[in-house]
C-alpha cells in the first residue's frame, strides 16, 4: 500500500511541476547566417520591398511552430520570409493569420525558405507562424523571420 501511495504522490507532484523543453544552443553565427539567407531570398522574391528592422531569430523542433505578431496597416504591401538552417533543416512553412485566427496567406512549399506577400484590407495584428516541417537536429533547428514592406 505504501508503494502505491508513493507512486501516486510522485505522479501528482510531477504533473504539477513546471516543465521546460531543452532547446538547441544557437551557434554564435546563426543570426548572421540566417539574416544573409533571409536577405538573399527577399532580393529574389520581394524585389522593391525593404526590411525596416532586423530579422527575428528563433528555433523550433520538427513539427513545432515559432510565431511573432505584427501590426500591419490596411492597403499597404507586406512580405515575410522564413528560413531555416541547412543542412539540419530542409523545410519550413509560413502562414499569416488575422486577429480572428483565419488564414490570410500561406507558403507550404518543400523548401528551407518560405515567402508570402499580402496587402491587408484592415489595420490589425497579424500572427506570422513558421512551422518547422523537417528538422533532423535532436533538440531544435534555428530559423529566422524577415518582415518587409513596400
Amino acid at each position: 500500500m505504501k508503494t502505491k501511495a508513493l507512486l501516486i504522490s510522485v505522479s501528482v507532484m510531477a504533473a504539477l511541476m513546471p516543465t521546460s523543453i531543452a532547446l538547441a544552443d544557437l551557434n554564435p553565427n546563426s543570426e548572421k547566417i540566417l539574416t544573409r539567407m533571409i536577405d538573399r531570398t527577399a532580393s529574389k522574391q520581394l524585389a522593391g520591398y525593404i526590411r525596416p528592422k532586423a530579422p527575428i531569430i528563433g528555433q523550433a523542433a520538427e513539427g513545432g511552430v515559432f510565431s511573432k505578431t505584427f501590426r500591419l496597416q490596411a492597403n499597404k504591401n507586406y512580405g515575410f520570409v522564413a528560413v531555416c538552417s541547412k543542412p539540419k533543416c530542409s523545410d519550413v512553412d509560413l502562414v499569416v493569420l488575422n486577429s480572428k485566427g483565419q488564414e490570410v496567406t500561406i507558403d507550404q512549399s518543400d523548401s528551407p525558405q518560405a515567402v508570402v506577400k499580402l496587402k491587408p484590407k484592415t489595420t490589425d495584428a497579424y500572427k506570422v507562424e513558421v512551422e518547422m516541417y523537417s528538422c533532423t537536429e535532436p533538440k531544435a533547428c534555428a530559423l529566422g523571420i524577415g518582415a518587409y514592406k513596400k
